[in-house]
């Protein structure tokens, strides 16, 4: 089995990756690039040959799109990424907002990004 974690290394996505390892899943890890070293959580994992760190950006189809075409033999994808500072997401409201109803798919847009990478 093979599966995409978009937001890997946050708290939840590195539990996630360490259970799907367990049961010896290949697993895609998907951050966003950052100027910061944001992959405390997963460094454990990089020498892991089942795991494989991308980046990306869950808030741009094209990358999502990339990120399921050159990983077509995908079984599950997950998608716990999120804006992880409370401070700012009070801060930016209509930011937080967006970035939270953009990234939540109806089955027909999922249908439509399946469309997408054929």
């Amino acid at each position: 089995m093979k599966a995409i974690i978009f937001g890997v290394t946050g708290q939840d996505g590195s539990h996630l990756a360490d259970l799907l390892l367990s049961k010896d899943y290949d697993v895609v890890g998907v951050a966003r690039r950052s100027s910061v070293d944001t992959t405390l959580r997963i460094k454990h994992l990089s020498d892991n040959s089942s795991f494989s760190l991308v980046h990306g950006d869950i808030t741009d189809a094209s990358s999502v799109i990339n990120i399921l075409r050159n990983n077509s033999d995908v079984n599950e994808v997950y998608n716990l990424a999120a804006q992880s500072h409370v401070a700012r997401e009070l801060l930016t409201v209509t930011s937080t907002v967006n970035y939270l109803l953009k990234n939540t798919k109806t089955k027909k847009q999922s249908f439509y990004l399946k469309a997408l990478m054929l």
